[in-house]
């Protein structure tokens, strides 16, 4: 329940997936397409992160850690502002 990136990180700093971790395929079944969505969304969410600051409505109702459970795990809906960077 604790967000910690640092989990992904062999002990020299690099990334090292998770092994149940397979949304692309494993081995000569994997989507041809994944580095492409991989630099994309890259590319999307820094641009995002440049442009805004993403603030909840109200900074004294956080948004809950609790999720919503199916195929994955969802987060509750919430309501959050973009702030444009100057």
């Amino acid at each position: 329940m604790k967000f910690d990136p640092e989990r992904y990180l062999s002990a020299d700093g690099c990334f090292e997936p998770h092994p149940n971790n397979i949304s692309f395929g494993v081995g000569k079944h994997r989507c041809i397409g994944e580095k492409l969505v991989e630099v994309e969304l890259f590319v999307f969410f820094t641009t995002l992160l440049r442009r805004f600051k993403i603030l909840p409505e109200n900074e004294f109702d956080l948004p809950s850690t609790q999720y919503r459970p199916g195929i994955t795990l969802a987060p509750l809906p919430f309501n959050a502002k973009f702030v444009p960077r100057i």
